[in-house]
């Protein structure tokens, strides 16, 4: 997360209303599926990872209208190197 903002909607339909906005750590990590949606707003959605998060949801990555500026979460690729 680059900032300590985060915007998710529950469960697995990312067309669902259900929006929850809540605070996290800035550079904290969700995992998501590499699954992306964009809103009928513009907004680009990440699908998070059921198995390794809480719940099934979808995190906004960057988007209007929720009184936030710039990109909310960045793509952050680990590499194993054992």
């Amino acid at each position: 997360a680059l900032q300590s903002v985060c915007i998710s909607k529950v469960g697995a339909d990312p067309t669902t209303n259900v929006i929850a906005k809540c605070t996290r750590k800035a550079g904290c990590e969700l995992r998501c599926t590499g699954k992306v949606w964009r809103g009928p707003s513009g907004g680009l959605w990440a699908e998070l990872d059921a198995e390794v998060e809480a719940k099934p949801g979808w995190v906004l990555i960057q988007g209007l209208g929720f009184g936030v500026e710039g990109p909310l979460l960045e793509r952050v690729l680990k590499v194993d190197n054992t």
